[in-house]
This record gives structure tokens, C-alpha cells and sequence, in this order.
């Protein structure tokens, strides 16, 4: 009966405000352009998170994966240096490390696609971003089984001027942000420039290095030259680089008193590289928009680190060879490492036709070209069985080509219908060579093709201006290939390297946005079913000590909802909630000892049933002194999830505590912030390391607070 009510209210409410104005509307409209085009949030039929340069601020996010903090059912789990960074939408991602490709979350930056190793990244001069949970295989292309994050930069203005950002904060925090905009000659001509600067000290403590590992030093700049000779033609390049090195700990024992805390032998420095650039040529003609992108991009990480922490390889060591020699070797930093050099380099073009301005059908055409070149260059001293070494060199090239389209036809005035499509054929190519112990110049140069398909339908009904629903249900793709580390000459084993399949899912999607009090409320709601065929997971044979790959069919089912009230006019608050269910739907057994690798009915690693966020924040104008004082406290829950297969390591759940206040005036803004207020010990992620015998994990960011001022100028 309550229920009744409260919906009977909800319903007269949002109709006494019937008459509201357009100008009102149109004030209160989210634009996006998550299907190429520019719509209306809250009437585009996709589950989307949103969010534009002021609630970015305003939320305090600086990462990729503070992203995740508000975002339903997405998360990012990983170690600090970010190329050990996955990305997970509705319960699919894709951990293992070793697939430098094929990924379950296409990450976008600016349109194009950016490099599997380098998602994890700082956030530099963003106007926005859109989080798209479900297959976005059509637009997006392959490797969106579950979703897409796209991020876009800012353009110039000349008339917005100049910023400057200085920040100080606990762990040695130190940061400095600069944009200028200006035009070169005429308003046809704009550029816009932005710098960052950011070191943060570490939290680990290593007992051995007596230094806390997790520092970093970033690094980075974002170009924006715009050329606009005419209303119908604009043509935008982009640059930007982002340099960054510090020390991760990678994985460390789980239940050693003093958690988080460590014993390398080897200062595990990382340096990363990353450069975009990306040409971006648009063309009105009139009745069709022509779209035409190119980019390339350039990735590269090195690493040296130690593969006999004292904590977790100690004990099985000295079970292996005694403690006279385990003594000896553990702190010898000419044995027991793993060094990793990697390189990638990606070219991408794209030509694309809209229609414009149709009311009865509205449509998008392209097609994409692309060659991503992967290099890994590896040397590893460990002991299996006796003291060894192995050395590879492993080329990946991909030639990707695809076609796509996508037609949304309004059938009446409530009802729209929307299909879409794309083709995908890759030409895969593995060359290897691999010296070791065991093995001496084993080589291997394979190739193979792989052709499917992408699509998805979509029913909507606009029930009137604030009240939307829709259905749909999609065919989502992921290529195969083959892996980044050849895993039988790892082994010993003189036999090529093995392509891994493709997979594919079915998804079922019912959603509806809705509004309500003049738009006041806003309920966004999705329940979901995934029927994913033949998923890519690395399997572990304990008995053998061997990893492979097996494809598994898994199903994940869910939901999510994402509300925000604006109580007052000062006064807002916001909560999300998503629930996942993923589980595999067979078991895996090895074939020579029959050791079960997978669990029917086991839950997917790392995927929590219960993700939540909530926030509050008032705004509050100060007459006297011409300001805003803004406050602002924030909640973020994670359940309980498993960080293996065969579901041995459980991480409990978790939740942070948030809090930031603010002073802005027009020329300059004051900022206080802390995050991890209670500084609640997590993880990120853990598994079972069987080969040691030992639980390991990733833990999380401790409590940091500081302080930020911009100037305005």
C-alpha cells in the first residue's frame, strides 16, 4: 500500500509540472554522444554513467579509477602502476595479464581506442566522460562484450583563459595543473594546452628496502589545436603524453602481521610511456556529416622486480633446497628476478557518415582500419626444480578491418526502433623466440584470421517528456589470438604456442529513465542477462604447475539504479546500486591428471555481488564575502568477492568514507579534501599463488587528505 502511494505521488507530481517551459528543459537536458551523435541522456536506450568537468571536480575524480567510485557495477582492480590494471563491466574483465588485446571494456580516449596496459591513467583537461555498461560492439567495435568508457578532452575557447591548480597532501602529495587557451591570428584558429605535474609517496613498507613502495611521479600534457575556416568544415588534432615511474609492489602476502608490507631484494621501479595523437576531420554537407579519424598511438612500461619476496617464497624455498642455500639466494638480486620490456604501437583510421537533423530516421555508417603491433621482451631467473632461467621475445601483430552501421526509425511518436551491426575480420600474427634452461632458440611464427560479428536491437517507448523505456538485446564479440608470453616453452615444453578462440554473448537488457518533481528526481534503472559462449579464461593445472587457456561458458545476470534527488536548490543528493551474478556454466578439468581447473557454479574472480555509492552535498552562497562554500561527504560499497576461479581466496567487503569542502569565488577556488577517512584496510585485488602455496593480494589506497587551490585568471 506504501508502494502504491508513493508511486500514485511520484506520478502526480511529475504531471502538476506538466507545463514546465522549454527553456526549463532544455537547462536541465545532459547532452551526450554515446552513439556517435549528440542526444539527451535520458533518452538515449543505453545504461550510461555520466559525467561532465564540474562533477568531476566536484567528486574529486582524478583517475580512471576513481571513476568507478559513483559507476554501478564497474570497477578497476589492479596494482598501483597501473599497467597491472583491469576494467570490469557487469561482471566481465578479463584479469590475466597476458592478453594484451582481448578485453572485455573498450577504453576510448577522444574516439579512439587506447592500449590495453594503458587505461589506468590520470585524468588531464576532461570535459567528459560516459561510462556505458551492455555490448557496444556496434559503434565501439570488438572487445565491448561488456561495456565501453569513453573519455573526452576539452577544445579551445580563447575566451575561457587561463587556470592554474597547485595541490599538497598527505604521502609527500605534491601536484601542479596549468590550461591556457588562446587563438592563433583569428577565432578560426584556437589551441588549447594543459600540464600536469603529480608525485605521490608510497605506502608499502619494504622491510628489506626500508622504503615504502607504491611512489609515483606523473608526468603528462594534453594539446588541442582546433581549425574552423567555415560553419561546415572543422578540422581538431590532438597530442598528449603522459610519462610515469615509481615502484610497485605488484602482489605481496596476504597474512603477514604489518599488512601491507614487503621484502624485495629489487627496488621494483616502473617507467611508463604513453603518446596519443589523433587527426579528427568533420565535413557538413548539409544533409550527411562526414567524419573522418586517424590516430596512432605509443605505449611503452619497463619493469625489474624481485620474484622471491622474502614473505611469500621463503618458506617453500627453504622446504626445496634447505636453509643454508634459501639464506644464500632470497636476498641475491642476481637470481630469482623477472625484468619486462614492452612496447605497442597502434594506428587506427576511421570514416564515418551521419544524417542530420531527421525526424523520422536517423543513421550511422563507417568503417575502421586499424594495426596494433604488441613487442615483449622478458627474462626471468626462478627456481623450479633447480635454479632457471628463460628468456622471450614475443611480436604480436594485429590488421584489424570492420564495417558497421546503426538506424534508429521512429515507428510513432512513442515508440522507436533501433538495430545495428558490425563485421570484423582479424589477421593475427605470433612470432616468438624463447631461450632457456630447458629449452634452447625455440621459434615460432604463426598466423590466424578470425571473421564475426557484432549486433544489437532495441525497442523505446517515451512515455511522455520525462518517462522512458526500452528493451534490447545484443550479440557481443571478443576476437581470439593469442597471448603476450608463450606458455609451453615457459614450461619446457618444445611445442608452438596455441591460438586461444573467440567468444560471444547474447545479452538481454530492460531499462527504463525516468523524472520526476520537474525534473528534481531522476531514477535510472536496468536489469540485464548475459549468456557469454566460450569466454577466454586462463586456467592453472596445480598438479603440473602449467597455465593455459580454456574458453568457458559463464552467465551473468543483474541490475543497476542510479538516483539523484536535487532536494533544494542548494541541496543534492545521489546513490547508485548494482547487483551481479556471474558464474561459469561448466567445469574444466585437465586432461592428464584430471585436476579441476574451474567449478561449474563458481563465481567469476573479482566480481562482487553488491557494488553502491551514495553522496550528499550543499551548496550554501555567502553574501559577505560574494562565494559559494560547498560540502560535500560520500559512502562507496564493495561486497564481498573471490579472486580465483575455483573460488579459494575470498576478500571481504569493504566501504570508504569521503568528504570535501570547498570555498569558490569567480577568479579562484579552495579546496579540502580526504578520501579513506576511517583509513580502512582493503584489497584490491588477491589470489591463491599455488606455486608457493601462498595467498597474495594488492591492497588498496590508505587514507590520503590535502588541499587544492585554482586560480582563475
Amino acid at each position: 500500500m506504501k508502494l502504491l502511494i508513493l508511486i500514485s505521488a511520484m506520478l502526480l507530481g511529475d504531471l502538476s509540472y506538466a507545463n514546465e517551459s522549454e527553456e526549463a528543459k532544455e537547462n536541465e537536458a545532459i547532452y551526450i554522444i554515446a552513439r556517435k551523435r549528440k542526444e539527451n541522456l535520458q533518452e538515449v536506450p543505453i545504461s550510461i554513467t555520466t559525467f561532465n568537468e564540474y562533477q568531476l571536480e566536484e567528486a574529486g575524480i582524478n583517475t580512471v579509477r576513481d571513476l568507478t567510485d559513483t559507476t554501478p557495477n564497474v570497477s578497476l582492480i589492479g596494482s598501483t602502476s597501473g599497467r597491472y590494471s583491469t576494467p570490469y563491466i557487469r561482471g566481465q574483465g578479463n584479469q590475466d595479464l597476458n592478453l594484451p588485446e582481448e578485453i572485455s571494456v573498450g577504453f576510448n580516449l577522444d574516439e579512439v581506442p587506447l592500449p590495453r596496459y594503458a587505461m589506468d591513467n590520470d585524468l588531464v583537461d576532461i570535459q567528459s566522460v560516459e561510462v556505458l555498461r551492455g555490448p557496444q560492439g556496434t559503434l565501439f567495435g570488438k572487445n565491448t562484450q561488456a561495456g565501453a568508457i569513453n573519455i573526452y578532452t576539452k577544445e579551445p575557447n580563447y575566451k575561457d583563459g587561463s587556470k592554474i591548480t597547485l595541490e599538497a597532501g598527505n604521502l609527500d602529495t605534491k601536484a601542479f595543473v596549468g590550461t591556457t587557451n588562446f587563438r592563433l591570428g583569428s577565432e578560426k584558429l584556437q589551441n588549447r594546452l594543459s600540464v600536469k605535474l603529480k608525485e605521490q609517496g608510497g605506502f608499502i613498507k619494504d622491510t628489506y628496502l626500508n622504503k615504502d613502495l607504491g611512489d609515483s611521479e606523473t608526468y603528462s600534457f594534453n594539446n588541442t589545436l582546433v581549425y574552423r575556416p567555415t560553419n561546415t568544415f572543422k578540422s581538431t588534432f590532438k597530442i598528449g603524453a603522459q610519462n610515469k615511474e615509481g615502484s610497485d609492489a605488484l602482489i605481496i602476502s596476504r597474512n603477514e602481521p604489518g599488512y601491507p608490507k614487503s621484502h624485495q631484494n629489487i627496488d621494483p621501479i616502473y617507467k611508463s610511456n604513453l603518446i596519443t595523437t589523433s587527426l579528427k576531420l568533420e565535413k557538413d554537407f548539409d544533409d550527411v556529416l562526414l567524419t573522418i579519424i586517424g590516430a596512432f598511438n605509443y605505449y611503452d612500461f619497463n619493469i625489474k622486480y624481485d620474484e622471491a619476496d622474502y614473505y611469500i617464497t621463503y618458506d617453500y624455498l627453504r622446504s626445496q633446497v634447505g636453509q643454508a642455500l634459501a639464506d644464500q639466494y632470497i636476498n641475491d638480486s642476481n637470481e630469482l628476478f623477472r625484468s619486462i620490456q614492452e612496447y605497442q604501437r597502434q594506428y587506427y583510421t576511421e570514416f564515418r557518415i551521419s544524417n542530420k537533423d531527421s525526424s523520422d530516421i536517423s543513421w550511422t555508417t563507417g568503417l575502421n582500419i586499424s594495426r596494433n603491433h604488441y613487442r615483449l621482451l622478458s627474462h626471468i631467473r626462478t627456481f623450479s626444480g633447480g635454479f632457471v632461467f628463460k628468456k622471450q621475445n614475443i611480436n604480436l601483430i594485429t590488421d584489424s578491418f570492420s564495417v558497421f552501421g546503426e538506424a534508429t526509425k521512429k515507428l510513432t511518436e512513442t515508440y522507436s526502433l533501433t538495430f545495428g551491426t558490425r563485421v570484423n575480420h582479424d589477421i593475427k600474427e605470433f612470432k616468438s623466440i624463447h631461450n632457456s634452461t630447458a629449452i634452447a632458440d625455440y621459434r615460432q611464427n604463426s598466423e590466424e584470421d578470425f571473421t564475426n560479428f557484432t549486433s544489437k536491437l532495441t525497442l523505446a517507448a517515451k512515455l511522455s517528456e520525462t518517462k522512458n523505456l526500452y528493451a534490447s538485446v545484443a550479440r557481443g564479440y571478443q576476437s581470439g589470438g593469442y597471448p603476450s608470453y608463450h606458455f609451453n616453452n615457459y614450461n619446457g615444453i618444445s611445442k608452438d604456442q596455441p591460438a586461444y578462440e573467440d567468444s560471444t554473448s547474447l545479452s538481454y537488457e530492460i531499462g527504463s529513465k525516468m523524472s520526476f518533481f520537474n525534473r528534481k528526481l531522476t531514477l535510472n534503472s536496468a536489469i540485464f542477462f548475459n549468456d557469454i559462449k566460450d569466454k577466454q579464461v586462463r586456467v592453472k593445472d596445480t598438479s603440473t604447475n602449467q597455465s593455459f587457456y580454456a574458453n568457458i561458458d559463464t552467465d551473468v545476470y543483474g541490475a543497476e539504479l542510479e538516483a539523484k534527488l536535487k532536494a533544494t536548490t542548494d541541496l543534492t543528493f545521489g546513490s547508485t546500486l548494482g547487483y551481479t551474478n556471474s558464474k561459469f556454466k561448466e567445469e574444466t578439468v585437465s586432461g592428464t591428471s584430471n585436476t579441476v581447473l574451474n567449478k561449474k557454479g563458481a563465481r567469476l574472480a573479482n566480481i562482487p555481488y553488491w557494488t553502491g555509492s551514495t553522496f550528499a552535498q550543499y551548496s550554501y552562497f555567502l553574501n559577505s564575502v560574494n562565494g559559494f562554500l560547498n560540502f560535500r561527504t560520500s559512502y562507496k560499497y564493495v561486497g564481498h568477492r573471490f579472486g580465483d576461479n575455483i573460488n579459494h581466496t575470498r576478500m571481504g567487503s569493504y566501504g570508504l568514507v569521503g568528504a570535501r569542502v570547498s570555498f569558490e569565488k569567480e577568479s579562484y577556488t579552495i579546496t579540502t579534501y580526504v578520501n579513506n577517512l576511517f583509513d580502512k584496510l582493503y584489497e584490491s585485488q588477491a589470489y591463491y599463488y599455488s606455486a608457493f602455496d601462498k595467498e597474495v593480494s594488492s591492497p588498496g589506497q590508505p587514507r590520503t587528505y590535502g588541499v587544492k587551490a585554482t586560480y582563475r585568471f
